[in-house]
């Protein structure tokens, strides 16, 4: 994908954003990126994804996550690998200010 066209796909996906924030009926939204792993990403969609585009999901993974990186529409990020659900999902609610810690 070309530069320019990830620029373009940035600034459209923060308008997007922006769209979904306000058609939601909440006082405040909060976005969390969870990380990992580029080869544990492409583990946890081969595992997810069963069907005849799995081999093309998990291809792009690597593609996807440097779109995310690139267009920091999350609020804070969390790494989630090699981590208890309970623990990750306690670090959201702290980041998000929805809890105390």
């Amino acid at each position: 994908m070309p530069k320019s066209a990830l620029t373009r796909y940035s600034r459209d996906t923060k308008a997007q954003l922006e769209l979904c924030r306000q058609a939601v009926a909440a006082a405040r939204t909060v976005v969390c990126r969870l990380i990992a792993g580029v080869e544990t990403m492409r583990q946890r969609v081969k595992m997810r994804e069963s069907g005849m585009l799995q081999g093309e999901f998990v291809a792009r993974v690597e593609e996807l996550n440097g779109v995310l990186e690139r267009a920091q529409l999350e609020d804070f990020i969390v790494e989630n690998e090699n981590r208890s659900l309970t623990s990750v999902a306690l670090e959201v609610l702290v980041k998000a200010g929805l809890i105390s810690n």
